[in-house]
């Protein structure tokens, strides 16, 4: 039997090269492929450095859990995906704007 994937991300906390940098305030998610992978979008409301640092009071992030393999280390369960990228508000609307001013449909 597959376990039940993640609901949600909130309540989360975020860090980024061992360093707290918020918490999931909010999150946005789809199931992919053969119902063993899901995607999320999260808004993280960041903590008070990094807002500074990223001149942002939300940083967001695309993030995934998979459903691990029989023959790995933790068979048949759900994997947070560790490779992400934390965006600003701005970073993430600057791709936005680009991505449609290309025809793309988001």
């Amino acid at each position: 039997m597959i376990p039940t994937p993640p609901e949600t991300t909130k309540g989360k906390h975020v860090k980024f090269d061992g360093e707290h940098v918020g918490m999931v305030e909010d999150d946005v998610s789809l199931a992919v492929g053969d119902k063993d992978y899901k995607a999320f979008l999260q808004k993280i409301r960041l903590d008070e450095g990094k807002s500074q640092e990223l001149g942002s009071d939300y940083g967001y992030r695309w993030c995934y859990y998979s459903l691990s393999g029989e023959q790995t280390s933790r068979p048949n369960q759900w994997v947070f995906g560790q490779y992400a990228q934390l965006l600003s508000e701005w970073q993430l609307q600057s791709l936005l704007v680009q991505a449609r001013a290309k025809g793309w449909a988001i």
